[in-house]
């Protein structure tokens, strides 16, 4: 309440609202620039997280080529293919460690890289850089991939197999049991004669891997290694509390099988990751405190100085307020309250002015009162006159306006001699607070009873509370004996209304039974519309399907006379092999064709035998449109045969709708015939587009074609039954009117035609649909 109280001072408002509006600016805008430097600053963290990965992974793999590239090198070496055998040649060279020491240096130099040893063509260890155990034995995959590389015979070092596995039975380390390696398989070439001596293998564990990586990162930094998985590489991301960043890696030397992927997966606690980016925040905040404090500070002097004057230019309202209009008031110092204050001492000696005016007009107004024939009163809540014009005091009859108001003392109750009229009327009063022309009974001072009609209105104070009634009342006893024999009249009138109400109850009876027959005549109309486009696609498909088997008649004819005659030929002993073999060529060449124009009309049948089904059928069903409506344009070809017009059609292949195919196939037979009709001259080459867009749970389908167009007068009216501009030609006038019924009323949809003189013509089509994409 106190608060409430505060704000109602204008001083104190402008000093909050001047703060507030120097704060919530420079408040919104610090805010943001601290948020998206915050932002700027974490993105720049994690974009360091995924350079760091990426360095990572890179590394790893730099390595790997190093590694592969020597041990290439190596694999075509002389001692090392000499190595590989196991007979006395070989066996020298081991024994004089030189082979030994070129693998030991490979290790040496490569870190990632555990073990490498060399076998003979039959896959056996021949040379190891350890000590191996009597029951050490290859992986049986490794054996698999050495076998398969050395039968496939390469010709170099280039040929290079990469795998991984895991070893349970022959680990080297405590730690290591159920170790998973990488092994990088060479082929040993020796240089003389290019042929396989054996192979070179080395020896990766993913645990060596992951202690490079772990090397390359922070040591808050958490690194994982794991197979991939078909999966995306993610960004960099936080998640409880913790940034990760995967990277892909790719082994080389993975022939023929393909490469060896793996996730490098490096994460660390966004506490530490984002410790300065957090602390640089703080300082932003601080900052931004700073400033607003200052500002803050600087918009109250101002905000101070300028209420000063406002509360100079109070207190000239208030001395007006009370009367004292002659007040100036101290001098102010802004220019614009300076002009305020003039306009004031303008108001005064207007107000004074005004002031005499209405002592003139009240006493008009009094004049009024008294003179005027109609009743005007003031009455209280309780019922009591509080005034009354001499007009209201005749009506009642009393002898003056005071006799009045002391003799009434309950209005409801002394005046009015009805109960349901007075309870109606203080009903409808304290429910519409206002009442014109209510009529009713009233009693004078004499006892008569008078006819008044009442208007009445309630005037309450600025808190909405009741002070008192106001309204007036005039005489109608004469208007009412007037009604009385105006009644009288209009009964002897309702006789002669009834008796010719009961004629043009005839008469509607007949003109409902002339609506029904018209009602079935449009029907069977529509339908006779139907059957006849119907009919049409009956003789074009039919005059169709004429030239395929025409050809397949001509053709068998032909073929029968061919057979005559190579029969009487054969009867006669006078066949040649020639002659037979052009036979035979004749029979296959006709066969042929007697098979492509059956198929051909076998298409045209099948294609009509579903339009003409689904028109005649009501039935719902699913289809898929694109195929739907590659019959249809079918069943039209012979309407296009002849002409130079072309129907593109685009439509998603897999788009299916749950309607009625009838209704659709009646609705683009209707629209391309009457395209073809009335848009094009059968000398111009016109196009007919149609496409299908599914929208939500809507289909729009747009048909369109580029002929001469339609005006306004004309395309506005197109859907009206029996409207045509080809009635001349034998047009009904009822193809639209059948596709727009379809459309609203089967298919559930609208319909809208978009139309000019030269631009062609547009139908918009939009119907529910249930679509499946598979």
């Amino acid at each position: 309440m106190k608060f409430t109280k505060f704000l109602l001072s204008f001083r104190n408002t402008i000093v909050w609202l001047v703060l507030l509006s120097a704060i919530i600016p420079v408040s919104i805008i610090s805010t943001g620039l601290i948020g998206k430097i915050h932002r700027i600053t974490r993105e720049a963290a994690l974009k360091e997280m995924d350079i760091l990965a990426e360095s990572v992974s890179g590394n790893i793999g730099h390595q790997f080529d190093l590694s592969v590239s020597m041990l290439k090198g190596l694999a075509s070496n002389r001692d090392i293919a000499l190595a590989t055998r196991k007979n006395s040649l070989g066996i020298g060279h081991y024994l004089s460690g030189r082979a030994p020491a070129y693998l030991e240096k490979i290790i040496d130099a490569f870190p990632l890289v555990s073990r490498i040893y060399l076998t003979d063509i039959n896959g056996d260890i021949t040379v190891s850089t350890d000590q191996l155990s009597d029951s050490f034995k290859l992986n049986e995959q490794i054996e698999t991939d050495i076998k398969s590389l050395i039968d496939s015979n390469p010709k170099s070092t280039g040929r290079v197999v990469s795998l991984s596995y895991t070893d349970t039975k022959n680990t080297y380390s405590d730690n290591d049991i159920n170790a998973t390696f990488i092994a990088i398989i060479i082929p040993v070439i020796l240089d003389i004669t290019t042929e396989v001596q054996g192979t070179l293998i080395a020896e990766i564990p993913l645990s060596k891997i992951k202690y490079y990586a772990e090397r390359k990162v922070a040591s808050s930094a958490k690194v994982e290694i794991s197979p991939f998985k078909n999966e995306q590489c993610k960004e960099a991301f936080e998640n409880n509390g913790i940034i990760e960043r995967s990277s892909l890696l790719s082994i080389p030397g993975a022939d023929p099988k393909g490469p060896l992927r793996y996730i490098v997966k490096i994460s660390e606690p966004s506490s530490l990751r984002f410790k300065f980016v957090d602390r640089a925040l703080i300082d932003l905040v601080l900052f931004q405190v700073a400033i607003i404090l200052v500002i803050l500070l600087i918009v109250y002097v101002l905000a101070r100085r300028m209420t000063f004057s406002l509360l100079t230019l109070n207190t000239i309202v208030s001395h007006y307020a009370s009367g004292d209009y002659s007040y100036t008031g101290k001098p102010v110092a802004f220019i614009e309250l300076v002009s305020i204050i003039n306009v004031l001492k303008k108001m005064g000696q207007r107000i004074i002015e005004q002031l005499s005016g209405l002592k003139q007009a009240e006493q008009k107004y009094r004049s009024i009162f008294e003179n005027i024939n109609e009743g005007i009163f003031q009455a209280s809540p309780n019922g009591k006159f509080l005034s009354a014009n001499p007009s209201m005091a005749s009506l009642l009859g009393y002898n003056s306006e005071e006799d009045l108001i002391v003799s009434v003392s309950n209005i409801a109750t002394e005046l009015f001699t009805d109960r349901d009229d007075r309870r109606n009327f203080f009903e409808l009063i304290e429910l519409a607070e206002k009442i014109s022309g209510f009529e009713t009974k009233m009693r004078t001072k004499t006892g008569d009873i008078i006819w008044v009609s009442m208007s009445v209105h309630v005037v309450k104070d600025e808190n909405n509370k009741l002070i008192y009634y106001e309204g007036s009342i005039m005489d109608t006893s004469q208007n009412r004996a007037a009604e009385e024999e105006i009644l009288k009249l209009n009964a002897e009138l309702e006789q002669r209304v009834s008796q010719r109400t009961l004629e043009l109850e005839k008469t509607n009876r007949a003109l409902s039974d002339s609506l029904v027959q018209l009602r079935m005549t449009h029907k069977q109309l529509v339908q006779s519309e139907k059957m006849a486009s119907l009919g049409n696609l009956v003789a074009g498909i039919a005059h169709e399907i004429n030239t395929p088997v025409g050809i397949g008649v001509t053709a068998t004819s032909f073929l029968e006379k061919q057979s005559e005659e190579i029969l009487s030929i054969y009867r006669d002993g006078k066949m040649t092999r020639s002659e037979l073999e052009k036979y035979i060529g004749t029979v296959i060449e006709s066969s042929n064709m007697i098979l492509s124009n059956l198929h051909r009309a076998a298409d045209l049948i099948s294609s009509f035998k579903k339009i003409a089904v689904d028109q005649s059928s009501e039935d719902k069903r699913k289809f898929h449109i694109k195929a739907y409506m590659d019959e249809i344009i079918m069943s039209l070809q012979p309407k296009f045969k002849r002409t130079r017009h072309r129907i593109v059609f685009e439509c998603p292949d897999d788009l299916e709708i749950l309607s009625y195919p009838g209704a659709f196939s009646q609705i683009f037979t209707n629209l391309i015939l009457n395209s073809l009709i009335h848009a094009f001259t059968p000398e111009e080459t016109g196009e007919i587009s149609i496409g299908v867009v599914p929208k939500g749970r809507t289909i729009e389908i747009i048909y369109q074609d580029n002929g001469k167009g339609m005006p306004p007068e004309i395309s506005n009216m197109i859907f009206d039954p029996f409207f045509t501009t080809n009635r001349s030609e034998g047009g009904t006038g009822l193809g639209m009117h059948i596709t727009y019924n379809l459309v609203t009323q089967s298919l559930k949809g609208d319909i809208k035609c978009d139309s000019a003189i030269g631009k062609g013509t547009k139908f918009t089509i939009r119907i529910p649909f249930t679509h499946n994409h598979k």
